[in-house]
């Protein structure tokens, strides 16, 4: 799940947070402690060369910095 915040003036994006979800008997869940932290790792990786950074917050929510 993407939630982004944008500037209503601009559309500039301001912050994004992203939930990792995974579908598990046709339901979606939210992903686990360790699922969140891989693809942080991954995330942060792939953006390297983007020059942008991931963080995983206390409820396993990731945040976008760039």
């Amino acid at each position: 799940m993407y939630l982004v915040e944008l500037n209503s003036d601009s559309g500039e994006l301001i912050a994004a947070r992203m939930v990792p979800m995974q579908m598990r008997r046709f339901q979606l869940q939210r992903a686990s402690a360790a699922d969140a932290r891989w693809l942080c790792d991954l995330l942060n990786e792939i953006g390297k060369r983007f020059n942008t950074r991931s963080r995983v917050e206390e409820d396993n929510s990731l945040t976008l910095g760039w």
